[in-house]
């Protein structure tokens, strides 16, 4: 599947694994298990979560990405990532990532969209 773009986000299929503490919940997506910000009263089961380009970051503990787009942006290069059948968006240092390169990328923050 694909994922649907919204305010500059990538919405994204996911698992809500127990309840709200905090304004967080733990949430299974794109094969890791990490902690979003979710509404008071969000449900454990199926969901989806918005990511944003900022929520992602290139790491070795993360999950595969492949660039399959680059655009510049000064001391900055936007990519577009195929990751766990979705599509994804970041950015990185200029002249770190090359087109087709394989990277890990990991999540920082993101929200579960209230149902």
């Amino acid at each position: 599947s694909v994922a649907a773009f919204v305010g500059g986000g990538a919405v994204v299929p996911a698992e809500v694994l127990g309840p709200v503490t905090a304004g967080q919940v733990p949430v299974k997506l794109l094969g890791l298990t990490r902690m979003l910000r979710a509404a008071p009263g969000q449900r454990p089961g199926p969901a989806e979560a918005c990511l944003r380009s900022e929520d992602l970051f290139v790491s070795g503990d993360g999950v595969a990405a492949f660039v399959t787009q680059r655009a510049y942006q000064g001391a900055t290069v936007a990519l577009d990532l195929a990751c766990a059948g979705q599509r994804l968006r970041t950015s990185v240092p200029a002249g770190t990532i090359a087109d087709g390169e394989e990277l890990k990328i990991d999540i920082r923050d993101g929200w579960v969209i209230p149902r």
